[in-house]
This record gives structure tokens, sequence and C-alpha cells, in this order.
């Protein structure tokens, strides 16, 4: 099954504009959430809004093909109000009636031929706690709480939140499921109690629920996708500091998996030799020609050359 992934899009439209250019070549399109609070000033305000409300519309066209998985930074937007790194004030109202208005659409996993696909990750730890939850009976009942899977619980719980103009439910108290930890010590999701909006790609290799997932919220690619391993876990991340690439996943191909020692060494070094090519750049300046930039990528980057000139190097 081929999967068309879009991380975290932070206000950006890039993602929808790949999405609809490739929707016929899919069996799904799955965006992984973080709409908004770009520390890039041209991707906030009403540009973010009209960003995520186009995001919505397609998703709305395009219902059983798209689906929209909702982002740490999108709930502190709805019902949190700060928690997160970039928060912009000035604009939560709006951020707010956006979501408000199409909380429908967004869900906190989609589980697809075998894949779990959610912003950060499904812990043991955080499962374990929502399977030996008991509910009361006019929340639901007990029978069909056990009769749903672990991703149908969860996002029956992000729904139960809200009431049918899509605010606060203030009969139920839910919010504790996916706040930030308040125990994390590392204050930055690396804690196995952390929910699937919040844990990080280490802690959520060593203690994964399920053992093939697909995540964004953390950005550790350059220029394509990568999987980890540990054991029988499989962990794809697919978000990047510029939210680019725009990659097909294949499920019955899935990319080789390193571990997340090798991932740091990789990752460095990728960004050391970007960085050093922007420095090399800047000192000379006008001396050199776009074109002889892109030559100078290529013998840096061979066929991936185009992608880093476009994403890394463009004025």
């Amino acid at each position: 099954m081929k999967i068309l992934i879009i991380p975290d899009q932070h206000g950006q439209s890039n993602g929808l504009k790949v999405a609809k250019e490739k929707i016929n070549e899919v069996d799904f399109i799955v965006f992984l959430g973080d709409y908004f609070d770009s520390y890039f000033t041209a991707y906030r305000g009403m540009k973010a809004v009209e960003n995520f409300k186009d995001v919505c519309s397609f998703a709305r066209n395009n219902k059983e093909k798209v689906k929209l998985v909702i982002g740490n930074h999108d709930l502190d937007n709805y019902i949190y109000f700060g928690q997160c790194s970039g928060f912009q004030r000035d604009w939560f109202n709006e951020y707010n009636k956006a979501l408000a208005e199409n909380i429908d659409l967004l869900n906190i996993a989609y589980e697809i031929d075998g894949y779990v696909f959610s912003h950060a990750g499904f812990s043991t730890k955080w499962v374990e706690d929502l399977e030996k939850k008991e509910w009361e009976e006019d929340f639901i009942s007990n029978d069909y709480w056990k009769s749903l899977t672990v991703v149908e619980k969860t996002n029956y719980l992000f729904h139960k939140q809200f009431n049918e103009n899509g605010y606060i439910n203030q009969d139920y108290n839910l919010r504790g499921w996916f706040t930030f930890y308040n125990r994390d010590m590392s204050g930055c999701g690396e804690n196995s109690h952390q929910s699937p909006i919040w844990i990080r790609p280490q802690t959520l290799l060593e203690n994964a629920y399920f053992n093939k997932q697909v995540v964004g919220h953390t950005e550790y690619c350059i220029d394509n996708y990568v999987a980890l391993k540990n054991k029988e876990n499989y962990i794809l991340l697919c978000d990047s500091r510029y939210h680019v690439p725009f990659e097909i996943f294949d499920t019955k191909n899935p990319p080789a998996a390193i571990t997340y020692l090798e991932l740091q060494v990789e990752y460095k070094n990728k960004i050391k030799k970007i960085n050093n090519l922007l420095s090399k750049f800047g000192m000379l300046g006008e001396a050199l020609t776009e074109e002889q930039k892109m030559e100078i990528i290529k013998k840096n980057f061979g066929d991936k050359a185009q992608f880093y000139y476009e994403n890394y190097f463009k004025e």
C-alpha cells in the first residue's frame, strides 16, 4: 500500500501542494499534524489559518483517502494555551477558531496496513495506563470500551473532550491524557509516560507499544525519511528542520532501518556539510553564480543535489 506522508507543516502550504499533485498515485495521504506555530514570520497568522483551512477542505473533499493527525502545537492552540515553543499568543483566537471548526477531521492516530500513524507515537507505558482505566457507564460502557482497539480508544478519548460545537466538554476532564507529562525531567518528551503527541523517538524506540509506527514531531530527517530499528520495533521518522521532504511510503517495501546511534552520526554529518557549504557560499558572495553553486552541491550530495539546492541553498 502506498501512502504519501506530509510531516509537520507549521503554517506552510508545500505539503498540500504535493498532496494535490500525488493524490491519484497513492492509496492514502496522511498529514502528521502541527499545522501552526511556525518560527518563520511568513507562515504565521492568517497565512497559517488559510493553509490549515485549505488542508481541511482538501481532506473533506477526499475523506476516504486523506487522513489528518493532530499534533502537540495544534492541541496547544486549542485547549492548552502556551505549552509549546513558538506559541503565538496574538493569533491564539484565530487558530483556536479554525481548529474548532474542523476538529471532527482530526484524530490522534490511524492504523493503515499494519502501521500506526500518529504525531509522536504510542509507548507501552501510556497504553498500559489507558487499558487499565475504568470509566463511568455514562462515559462509555465497559463492554464497548473493551471491544475497541487501542487506536480507537485513543481517538474516542480525544473527541469526547469536545461538544457538538467543537469546544471543551466540561462534563469530562480528559485533557490529562494528552498534556505534557509533568514528571518528564528531560523537559522535551523523553519519558515513556508521554502521550502520542509528545513522546520523542529515542524513548519511543525503546518503549514502543506498536512495533510498526510512523511519526513526525522531531526534526531528525534531512533529505529523506529515516527508519529506526530496535529489536522488533520499526519507527519511521518523517519531520525535518524545514519540514521537507514529502515521500511516498510503500508498506510492502519499507525503507531499511538504522539504529539511533547511526541516525545521530548521519544527521550530524549532513548538517555539517550543509553548514560548511553555506559558510563557503556566504564568504564568496557574488563571486559564485547559481550554476557554480549547483556544481559544488552536486559534488557533495550527488543525485540529491537539486533537493539540497531547493531546500537549503537557494536564495
